[in-house]
């Protein structure tokens, strides 16, 4: 239960710019519409409808995880993948502070992402009795 609001509510702000990152119409624009964002006249990046799929999964993908608990810290290093472009290739040329488009939100959310990687998910998590319950299935010699 330490964890658990934390996560939920960072899994679940980051899942969902992930979901809208994926799906087009009114949630969000789209594969498409983020791979134009992430293309020659956005970031500039090569490759551009991939990296827009790798980012906006490694952003819904991790924040599910990080939300619900499970696999640490797979979700986690996804979050921290996917934070460490946005801050360096999206907002840092525009200084610190969000309101100016900066990385003030994406700093936030990588150092959630690592304190939650390296503390562990706390006690509410799924999949909790997974490596408990293998240990125990074992028959004894």
């Amino acid at each position: 239960m330490r964890l658990l609001l934390i996560r939920v509510i960072v899994g679940g702000a980051l899942a969902a710019h992930g979901a809208r990152s994926c799906s087009a119409g009114s949630a969000g624009p789209g594969l498409k519409g983020t791979a134009g964002f992430f293309g020659p006249q956005g970031l500039g990046m090569r490759h551009a409808g991939f990296w827009a799929f790798v980012g906006s999964a490694g952003e819904f993908g991790g924040g599910l995880l990080l939300a619900a608990g499970f696999l640490n810290p797979v979700g986690p290093l996804l979050l921290v993948g996917a934070m460490l472009v946005a801050i360096f290739k999206a907002h840092w040329s525009r200084g610190f502070w969000g309101t100016n488009g900066g990385y003030e939100l994406a700093l936030v959310f990588l150092v959630v992402a690592l304190a939650v990687g390296f503390a562990g998910n706390g006690g509410l998590r799924a999949g909790r009795g997974l490596r408990h319950g293998a240990a125990r299935a074992r028959p004894r010699s």
